[in-house]
């Protein structure tokens, strides 16, 4: 987890609280890097939570999107994973508050 909230902060945007969370199996992620270096600025995965008085937000780019980007056949069974286990995480969160 990163806190960028003082950087925001020191170019004049007012927020209570933002947070950077990187995700994602370090085996996976260094063998992606390793065989497939442009997938490295994506990697590893993060959502950004935005804490703005009682209110949350969370936002993420979508894994299955890379998609579009990165159609070798060999990284589809990479990405519908994750898609699959962000939108269960997700469900998670909406569904505990």
């Amino acid at each position: 987890m990163q806190r960028v909230d003082a950087g925001l902060e020191a170019k004049g945007c007012k927020t209570d609280k933002y947070r950077v969370v990187f995700y994602g199996k370090a085996e996976e992620i260094a063998r992606l890097a390793d065989g497939h270096p442009e997938l490295i600025p994506f990697l590893p995965l993060s959502v950004a939570i935005f804490a703005e008085g009682s209110q949350t937000l969370i936002t993420t780019h979508r894994p299955r999107a890379l998609k579009a980007f990165f159609p070798a056949p060999e990284l589809g069974p990479t990405f519908d994973p994750w898609e699959k286990d962000l939108v269960s995480v997700f469900e998670v969160i909406r569904h505990e508050r």
